[in-house]
């Protein structure tokens, strides 16, 4: 999906929005599962 948006915008380097992304991704993970924990720990 990253390199669909910024090839319609054409831009040439990535390596910030990929890092952004990552690090979206594992802190929503990271999110998800404390909220889990929180709420359904017995």
């Amino acid at each position: 999906m990253l390199a669909v948006y910024f090839g319609a915008v054409q831009v040439r380097r990535i390596r910030h929005g990929l890092a952004a992304g990552l690090t979206a991704d594992a802190a929503g993970i990271a999110a998800a599962v404390v909220i889990c924990l929180l709420l359904f720990a017995p």
